[in-house]
This record gives structure tokens, C-alpha cells and sequence, in this order.
């Protein structure tokens, strides 16, 4: 039983943090900056790998408190669901 556990959470995670796939122009799909609430995006989409401090690191995400980027380049990676590949 303890098998199938471990394989529906590795699964879900799996699932959980895929990039999904938007058909919809990026200038469509990101608002003005000054209408963007970061901090629901994060807990939409990034905060189930990379924990709420930035430090959890699940399925090889990495520690965003180390992280060199920009604000602008942070933004644009919030905003477009991830590092593109």
C-alpha cells in the first residue's frame, strides 16, 4: 500500500509542476505589470516545488533565495510560468 502511495505523490508532484501549454499571444496572457499580484502567481504555479520560502526544492527545483536574476528577468519568469527550456 505504502508503494502506491509513494507513486501517486511522485506522480502528483510530477504533474503538479509541468509547464502547461498556453495557445494565447504573450501579450494577451501577461497583464500590465501594475495589475500583476505576484505573490497569487507563486502560489498558483511555483509554490508546490519550490516551497513558500523559495528553499524546498522539490523535483530538482532550484533555491530561488540564491538566485542572481534581475527583477526584471524574475518578472518575466513569473510571469511565463518558468524557466523556458
Amino acid at each position: 500500500m505504502s508503494k502506491y502511495l509513494v507513486i501517486f505523490i511522485i506522480c502528483f508532484s510530477i504533474l503538479a509542476c509541468a509547464n502547461k501549454q498556453n495557445n494565447t499571444p504573450a501579450s494577451e496572457s501577461v497583464p500590465a505589470k501594475s495589475t500583476v499580484d505576484g505573490s497569487v502567481i507563486f502560489k498558483q504555479n511555483c509554490e508546490l516545488c519550490h516551497g513558500a520560502d523559495g528553499k524546498l526544492g522539490l523535483n530538482g527545483s532550484k533555491d530561488l533565495t540564491v538566485s542572481t536574476l534581475d527583477l526584471d528577468a524574475r518578472i518575466t519568469q513569473v510571469t511565463k510560468r518558468g524557466k523556458a527550456s
